[in-house]
């Protein structure tokens, strides 16, 4: 199992399907993309909030993670033909399909792994699109139910 949580949701979205992964084609990132990256892209919020379950055994033994999931994309080719449209408006929607009730991959790291029973889907949007830097972003509320 990856080592973080957004190092688990890198390998399952990058990964192959062959492997179980989605198989998006889009780079993922923990926190902020590196420089000069192109677009589109995913950057990921782990720990935004992690809840342990009850206490059934006396220890805390789940955890649920509140994880925020954003989608970078350009908006318009403002370069070659102002008015032509780079954002693709189904991709939100199979990040979020991909994600929904997933229990992630094993990235092969060698660390002790940490159980994920499943990835729940929240909310996704608001669609905000910023004009001066032509750039859409999605951000997507997850949930990953996971061992402490």
């Amino acid at each position: 199992m990856a080592l973080t949580t957004s190092g688990a949701i890198k390998a399952y979205l990058e990964g192959p399907t062959a492997m179980g992964g989605a198989n998006l084609g889009i780079s993922v990132y923990q926190d902020q993309a590196p420089e000069g990256i192109a677009k589109p892209y995913i950057t990921v919020d782990e720990a935004v909030a992690v809840v342990p379950d009850g206490l059934e055994d006396g220890a805390a033994s789940t955890v649920r993670e509140h994880v925020t999931v954003h989608l970078w994309m350009s908006w318009k080719d403002l370069a070659v033909s102002p008015n032509r449209r780079l954002e693709d408006p189904t991709l939100a929607g199979k990040i979020l399909k991909a994600l929904q009730g997933s229990r992630l991959l094993s990235s092969g790291s060698g660390a002790p792994p940490t159980t994920v029973y499943a990835v729940l889907v929240h909310s996704t949007g608001p669609r905000l699109l910023e004009r001066e830097e032509n750039i859409v972003h999605h951000p997507l509320w997850v949930e990953v139910w996971r061992a402490a």
